[in-house]
């Protein structure tokens, strides 16, 4: 009685696997309508919401939801030679705009970046391949006819080279990029425990919950889509878990956006404590920065400039510009020239009445009286000799 309690669940896993062999379209029929209907809700909320990042994942999802399109339609004996064009290319196109999607929720500027077009040299690549083979065999890879789910899940289509090159071709880049996406996931996930260290809401503890789990999942359908190389989804049990990842994949995804993402994102980088301890420290080193640069007279150097300052305070250059727009000048040259015409007025009233003003702008940093007397107006709203007249006793 228990070895046939035993034999009870191998037995239905196989049972349910011939039937989704032997009728699979509506199997990814269900898959297209999932993806199609989440990609368009969240197009929907990154449009009312005005978060550009979530298009990554709308534009996945619609994507995938293309790719179940021709396995739902075939056995209706509609031609599917289309399918040859992108699916290749599509595959591999999806795991990058899953991981922007995800990258960008690690950071504060969600903005589109010049490097990350390299994610998509893979995707660039694959569809040259693909299209110089489907111009002239698109009718050779699909033949209505001839369809067999078994043997298009296999690592080779006997009789059928070149979808098996197509498919071996776009399997291996999915292999890659699963690997090296992987690895690239691995530093968000310990940005997220250790964040999750310093939380102290509710809100920051489940938030950030979802964010593992955004990144764990992320993980394994990416070693789900990487192992369809070596062809194990002919196996009863690989098939269906693969179905069920691709369902949990779809609902986790929205409903972090749905019940998350919209309203708890500024919690990652406005009220956590990291955030705020980045701030402190940051705050920290500015007012250190201005000190040296006041108390070592740098900004009287008349030959100075951002390169020159920026070796002397001991920080990178866009670290300084950035400083300097901070502290609210417009230019490195008007920071410097406000604390030159500082030191100019303090000057001024202290010269004895036998030297003249001239004399002033060589000790306040000025390579000219010319500019000296220009940038001062401009600073003060009124000549040297205006400002010691109106101000000496």
């Amino acid at each position: 009685m228990a070895k046939k309690g035993l034999n009870l669940y191998p037995t239905l896993i196989t049972v349910i696997y011939q039937t989704l062999m032997k009728g699979a379209a509506p199997f990814f029929l269900i898959l297209l309508c999932l993806y199609l209907f989440f990609g368009i809700a969240l197009m929907a909320i990154a449009f009312f919401n005005k978060q550009r990042e979530t298009h990554y994942l709308s534009l996945s999802f619609i994507l995938r939801a293309l790719l179940y399109l021709a396995p739902s339609i075939y056995i209706y004996n509609i031609g599917i030679e289309w399918s040859v064009w992108i699916t290749g290319p599509i595959k591999v196109f999806i795991i990058p705009l899953n991981f922007l999607f995800i990258k960008t929720l690690f950071e504060e500027d969600k903005s589109w970046k010049r490097n990350d077009i390299w994610h998509f040299v893979p995707f660039f690549l694959d569809t040259i391949f693909t299209f110089v083979i489907a111009y002239s065999h698109a009718n050779d890879v699909v033949n209505n006819n001839q369809i067999d789910i078994k043997e298009a899940l296999s690592t080779v289509w006997e009789g059928n080279f070149y979808y098996t090159l197509l498919s071996f071709v776009a399997r291996v880049v999915s292999m890659g990029q699963w690997i090296i996406y992987s690895l690239l996931t691995i530093p968000l996930i310990r940005s997220v425990i250790h964040t999750q260290k310093l939380v102290l809401s509710q809100i920051n503890f489940n938030y950030i919950n979802w964010l593992k789990g955004i990144t764990y999942l992320f993980i394994v359908m990416g070693l789900f889509e990487g192992m369809a190389i070596f062809g194990i989804y002919n196996h009863p049990l690989a098939s269906l878990s693969m179905f069920l990842v691709l369902i949990i994949y779809a609902f986790y995804f929205f409903l972090f956006v749905v019940l998350y993402y919209t309203e708890s994102d500024k919690f990652m980088f406005e009220n956590n404590p990291a955030a705020i301890e980045s701030g402190v420290k940051e705050e920290e080193e500015n007012c250190e920065c201005l000190k040296r640069f006041i108390e070592q007279g740098i900004f009287l150097n008349p030959d100075l400039n951002l390169q020159k300052a920026a070796t002397q305070l001991g920080i990178p250059k866009y670290k300084l510009t950035q400083f300097v727009h901070e502290e609210g000048h417009a230019s490195f040259y008007s920071f410097v020239n406000f604390y030159r015409v500082e030191k100019s007025k303090a000057l001024l009233l202290t010269i004895p009445d036998c030297q003249v003003i001239e004399s002033v702008f060589r000790d306040s940093g000025f390579n000219s009286r010319s500019t000296f007397f220009r940038v001062f107006k401009e600073f003060t709203g009124e000549t040297p000799g205006h400002y010691l007249h109106n101000n000496k006793a």
